[in-house]
């Protein structure tokens, strides 16, 4: 049917206020939701609602410390990315944070501001070495270290405390532990700094070729050679995922220790609380001793555990084909009974959810499993799928997680962002209460991090996915980081408020960084070169300079009207901010696009600046942007208006005339060049977006 232009109605404004849309990168353009946002790039929906300008990062320097290492920038040899922070609370209050890379460990000395190697190559020689002279008459290859080095390209720790110690694995080393108080055997002395604490490259009773069968399920004459997982649940600390020493895998056996005693794994203990097995006939404890709680279990064959998280009272296991909940108390019906001499009773095994078919719903990229305290999220094949004991399944798809469902095609489904499946073991996931933000972290198939060092084999997370569960809805930044850490640092005496750090590794220079409070992103200066730069070699303690980036911040919709069918016209944008004043003001510019036939926004546009980066047939056409100063709109002070009998009447208006069927608007916070070391801030919030439109009425 023919239809002509006339009748023109008068120019309404459509209003988005507040701007706490969705973001939707996975919808194809025509089920985007009105109000979503096709891209949103470093900002942040705040705790109050409010669309703001995320803030960057700076090197990791304690409150009130002089900077020395804390950020890691010097590894004492060559440098690599730090896939590994974790945080402990010793008995006495003192919190420590260890820091590793796929073949170190390392522990921050507050009071020196560096960091003290707990396990090296070189350190692993020495282990191994002394291991001989104290074991001379077994063979090297029963040694902890018999390659004299530790460690393997892709490895990643995890850890978890009991009582003062730290214990550690990576999935390729046999388990270790920190000591805080003190050490036994093949002990090496850390020195003043190591609060008198000592690293253990091995646990004596998992490392043993006479080991009990009954513990652990191995085959005799073998011994704990690595585990996957490793996690401290009611007072036991719990394995999973072994490999004993000759490389027989078990995947699916789940062993735990003593209540309390993570360093025994016997039937029982003697007098001195040794560990014992079973003396006389019939089998009993020896004289004046006891038996243990220790014992394993064997999931179904076939399987492998690659995940655990604690949740309201409970232990899950995460395999590739389901989800396991490991509880205490007595066995009911549907759970498997706990193995072990004593221990039959102590656990509740439960399958709570299977797969259908090809780990759909499963746990795919092991470290991106976070908790919330509430809720569990974690990456599965397609989709972040979040799971609670009050859920009958895990879910990602439903009404209620569409939000996040469809913000997730950022890494699942934008061709090029998407996460590069190659790297099961690169996503990784934090929880910061602070804000009540998930961040993910990914690397992707067009990985702008690949070429930094010439070499096209780095593959390193170079995008992040920060989610607002609270307000449904999330950014996008375009960085990326190897891990993430809660720290709180020791409080000093009388302190109930200590100050909480969120740190963060990052891809791009391999230091650790604190998140928040800056406007820039702090690199160890000549990291951010497109080529050339060897992250790799090593930095000096002292006189590492640092260069303190830009970056933009900018969103992308379709402007709301409604009547796709027919024309609208739009002559003016108007924003409201909140911004705070500075010198030399960030720009907040705007674009305007427009199409006949529903397109998407991001087609051939640059995902970190106004730009467009190629041409296409079939798009959006964009008018140039506009820019003014993200600063007060009024060019008087209030001074000078009420000397002039004035009053504000400036606004940040951009004036447009568009006419055609779908209308789109970009707007961005660009950092200009700034001519001192420090970019401008562009601190501001935005708390309104207007549209003043006409339609045009079909005749």
């Amino acid at each position: 049917m023919a239809t002509a232009k006339s009748m023109l109605s008068p120019f309404q404004q459509i209003s988005l206020h507040p701007l706490v849309g969705i973001l939707d990168t996975r919808s194809r353009p025509a089920d985007i939701p009105p109000s979503a946002f096709r891209w949103k790039l470093n900002l942040q929906t705040t705790v109050d609602a409010k669309l703001c300008r995320r803030q960057g990062f700076d090197k990791f320097i304690p409150a009130g410390a002089e900077f020395v290492n804390q950020d890691l920038h010097a590894q004492g040899a060559t440098r690599k990315p730090v896939p590994f922070l974790f945080e402990n609370t010793t008995s006495s209050g003192t919190r420590q944070l260890f820091a590793g890379t796929e073949d170190s460990l390392w522990l921050l000395e507050p009071t020196t501001g560096d960091w003290v190697p707990l396990l090296n190559p070189a350190k692993a020689a020495a282990f191994q070495a002394t291991w001989l002279l104290e074991n001379p008459f077994l063979p090297a290859v029963d040694g902890p270290y018999p390659n004299n080095t530790c460690g393997a390209p892709g490895a990643r720790w995890r850890a978890d405390a009991l009582q003062n110690m730290v214990f550690f694995t990576n999935g390729v080393d046999p388990p270790c532990y920190y000591d805080s108080a003190y050490g036994q055997s093949l002990v090496t002395s850390l020195g003043p700094g190591a609060e008198a604490g000592a690293f253990h490259p091995v646990i004596d009773c998992l490392a043993v070729a006479d080991n009990a069968i009954e513990m652990t399920g191995i085959n005799g004459g073998t011994w704990i050679g690595s585990a996957q997982v490793v996690i401290q649940f009611c007072g036991v600390l719990i394995w999973m995922n072994i490999t004993d020493n000759t490389g027989n895998r078990y995947p699916t056996k789940i062993l735990w220790s003593n209540l309390n005693q993570g360093l025994i794994y016997s039937p029982c203990v003697d007098a001195n609380n040794n560990p014992s097995g079973y003396v006389g006939s019939p089998p009993a404890p020896p004289t004046n001793g006891s038996v243990t709680v220790c014992g394993f279990q064997d999931l179904p064959y076939g399987d492998e555990i690659v995940g655990s998280a604690l949740l309201l009272g409970s232990l899950y296991v995460f395999t590739r084909r389901g989800i396991w909940r490991m509880s205490p108390g007595a066995v009911g019906a549907g759970n498997i009974v706990a193995s072990g001499a004593t221990a039959s009773n102590i656990w509740a095994f439960t399958q709570i959810y299977n797969e259908p078919a090809n780990q759909t719903g499963c746990l795919v990229y092991p470290f991106s499993l976070v908790s919330t305290g509430i809720d569990l999220y974690y990456m599965s094949r397609e989709a972040i799928y979040k799971y609670n004991p009050y859920m009958v399944k895990p879910e990602a798809t439903t009404e209620e997680m569409q939000w996040l469902y469809r913000a997730a095609g950022a890494m699942f489904k934008k061709q090029d962002t998407y996460v590069d499946s190659t790297y099961c073991n690169l996503p990784s996931a934090c929880y910061t209460p602070v804000t009540g933000e998930l961040w993910f972290s990914w690397p992707s198939y067009n990985n702008n991090l690949a070429n930094r060092n010439d070499d096209a084999s780095v593959v390193l997370n170079n995008w992040t996915l920060v989610v607002s569960h609270q307000n449904k809805t999330a950014d996008v930044l375009d960085c990326g980081f190897s891990a993430f850490v809660n720290y709180r640092e020791t409080p000093t005496s009388g302190a109930c408020n200590e100050s909480q750090d969120f740190l963060a590794a990052s891809t791009m220079d391999y230091a650790i960084k604190e998140i928040g409070g800056v406007f820039y992103r702090a690199y160890i200066r000549g990291s951010t070169t497109a080529s050339g730069y060897d992250p790799t070699a090593d930095n000096p303690v002292s006189g590492v300079t640092y260069q303190l980036t830009a970056y933009n911040s900018l969103f992308r919709l379709l402007i709301p009207t409604g009547y796709f069918d027919r024309d609208k016209l739009v002559r003016l944008v108007h924003l409201e901010d909140d911004t705070t004043p500075e010198n030399l003001p960030a720009l907040l510019t705007v674009r305007v696009g427009q199409s006949y036939t529903v397109q998407d926004p991001n087609e051939a546009q640059s995902n970190t600046a106004p730009v467009q980066i190629s041409d296409t047939e079939c798009g959006v056409l964009w008018q140039p942007y506009q820019s003014q100063p993200l600063a007060c709109s009024d060019a008087l002070t209030m001074a000078e208006m009420a000397a002039q009998n004035l009053a504000p009447s400036q606004a940040k208006d951009y004036a447009v005339w568009i006419e055609n069927r779908y209308l789109y608007c970009e707007v961005a916070i660009i950092q200009p060049t700034s001519p001192g070391p420090t970019p401008s801030a562009g601190d501001c919030c935005l708390e309104q977006a207007s549209f003043d439109c006409q339609g045009l009425v079909k005749v």
